[in-house]
């Protein structure tokens, strides 16, 4: 008998459930008007499946080695010697993940969280109708690595963000070792402290001494000794330490945060200063291009067929998917030089090996799906539409067995609907806004600031000044410095130049008056030259989802204010 992997069916009545930002529904079960049901359900279903026998392959143990080591069977089907069933580098990279950690692990979770409701220990007979209704209602939280943070939660239960919290991080949930839960059959409600299980996976042995076949070995997992590991690690593994250290090296989730913002290439940020915005703005390219194929979005795999030129052909899903592997577990394991601590160590989930035994994984993939999600409502035609993705379309994705006992496909993997759960931003429910810059020059460089909200007199220059929203450049130089035939012409002919700014990062994370949009036009020594160029500046809102990116060529936006010119000192 194979296991067959449905998602969750029950629940599914008008709508369907939705997965929801972990952040958002954290807060939301602790708050005022929170229950706390779905949470203690979560807790106590994913502490349950970390506690079963290596011998059940529902444990989580044995869910994680699905994706790589310990190279086990599942389902009645062995791997290849030292190589995971996991698929990377190919286009079906988001459908294997689909089917394996939403798909399955959501069912697996609800399948635990029924048995608790039902079982002797578990929820009293008077309410297990409305812990059963909660249940199914619940689907696995995503976490969305590309937005600021909302730092805590309101009396209402309501997130609200602090002047410190315009960064990324990891979910709050990722961050506590414990997590307060409801006690069962307390009449009223009382709370108790629970192990978090998103907090780290932990054995009571080295996962090296386990017995045949699940024993995990370091010479399979890049020389780095998770052999050794009692528990999963962020950034807590250095050559040097003593092997009692290693069996739990520490959650140094604070060296993650630091990694999503500064990311090492790019250097500290200035103290003070707001987040790189790199992760986000891979995002938000990757989502609005329209030149992407299938094969193009899906994977880093290069497109030895079609066009993969031009640079925006080399940005897809699974390469910012792996930076987050590797700035959630850290990369290097050789010591460091002093200065360099902050952002070294290694951890599972920077290693493919054993990734998927950091809980955080889940949840990380859970935004993958959705970003897919979200990229198949912004392109309905372009589903293995490329010469390279469709010879895959029927590749099966091993060892996921469907309800007839054959194996999954790509091609039954189009509509994640189908599987009992829904994405908030793809049932259409969100807003997009943008801010349309339309320019008159006279070729003469200069750099417009967009602020929505007053402006400092004194600072207007970059991003660390207040109600600072983005910029444009205008990449162009002085007729008099220039005998350019077609800068003269266009000069001659009127020709206006145009940009769109996307502000809808802006508008949903800072507390801004939307009806006072102002600009500042400086020049490279950082002088205003408001008076020198005519701008002309309008915020508008499409009333579309914000899945729908802006230039499609349509005209339906909506006018929310036009930019004045700001009255500043220099």
């Amino acid at each position: 008998m194979t296991y067959s992997i449905t998602g969750i069916q029950a629940g599914i009545t008008d709508t369907i459930p939705i997965h929801r930002d972990v952040d958002e529904w954290y807060c939301g079960q602790i708050g005022a008007h929170g229950n706390r049901i779905q949470l203690t359900l979560f807790v106590e279903a994913f502490n349950a499946i970390q506690r079963l026998p290596l011998s059940d392959e529902k444990s989580y143990f044995r869910l994680a080695g699905i994706h790589a080591a310990p190279w086990a069977e599942w389902d009645g089907i062995g791997p290849k010697e030292n190589d995971g069933f996991c698929v990377h580098n190919d286009y079906t990279f988001p459908t294997w993940h689909r089917v394996n950690v939403i798909t399955l692990f959501e069912q697996v979770l609800y399948e635990a969280m029924i048995q608790f409701i039902t079982g002797s220990l578990g929820v009293p007979e008077g309410v297990k109708r409305g812990w059963r209704k909660e249940a199914e209602q619940w689907r696995l939280p995503y976490w969305d690595f590309a937005r600021f943070s909302c730092t805590e939660c309101d009396g209402t239960g309501e997130q609200s963000q602090s002047a410190e919290g315009r960064e990324l991080r990891l979910p709050v949930l990722a961050m506590i070792p414990q997590v307060k839960v409801r006690k069962i059959g307390s009449d009223p409600p009382e709370l108790e402290y629970r192990p978090n299980p998103l907090y780290k996976f932990q054995m009571t042995m080295p996962m090296g001494q386990l017995e045949d076949p699940f024993k995990i070995t370091s010479q399979c997992t890049d020389g780095i000794p998770f052999d050794q590991r009692m528990a999963t690690t962020k950034y807590g593994l250095l050559e040097g330490h003593h092997a009692d250290v290693l069996a739990d090296g520490g959650q140094h989730w604070s060296r993650v945060n630091i990694a999503l913002n500064e990311h090492p290439w790019c250097g500290s940020i200035i103290a003070g200063s707001v987040s790189n915005p790199t992760l986000q703005e891979l995002t938000y390219r990757l989502l609005t291009s329209r030149s992407h194929s299938w094969g193009d979005f899906s994977s880093t795999r290069s497109n030895e067929t079609g066009d993969q030129s031009k640079p925006e052909k080399w940005l897809n899903l699974e390469g910012i998917h792996n930076n987050i592997h590797n700035w959630v577990g850290g990369f290097f394991y050789k010591r460091p030089d002093p200065k360099d601590w902050k952002l070294w160590g290694s951890g599972h989930m920077a290693h493919v090996h054993v990734a998927a035994f950091d809980p955080i994984f889940r949840l990380h993939h859970c935004n993958i799906d959705r970003l897919a999600a979200i990229w198949q409502r912004l392109n309905p035609q372009k589903w293995f539409e490329d010469e390279e993705s469709k010879l895959t379309l029927k590749k099966e994705l091993i060892p996921f067995h469907k309800d007839d006992g054959t194996l999954y496909t790509a091609g039954d993997l189009q509509d994640w609907r189908k599987f009992g759960y829904e994405y908030e931003i793809t049932r259409g429910e969100d807003m997009d806004n943008n801010t349309w810059i339309d320019l008159c020059t006279e070729s003469k460089p200069f750099l417009i600031n967009i602020f929505l909200g007053d402006v400092d007199r004194e600072d207007f220059y970059d991003a660390g000044s207040p109600h600072f929203a983005g910029s444009i450049y205008s990449f162009s130089s002085p007729l008099d410095d220039s005998q350019c035939g077609n800068c003269i012409e266009q000069q001659k002919n009127g020709v206006l130049s145009v940009s769109l700014l996307p502000a809808t990062l802006v508008v949903k994370n800072w507390d801004v008056d939307v009806k006072k949009l102002f600009y500042v036009a400086i020049d490279s020594q950082g002088k205003s030259v408001n008076c020198e160029v005519q701008v002309k500046a309008t915020l508008f809102r499409a009333p579309r989802s914000s899945y729908d990116a802006p230039g499609d060529g349509s005209n339906d936006y909506e006018n929310i204010a036009d930019g004045a010119p700001a009255q500043v000192d220099y």
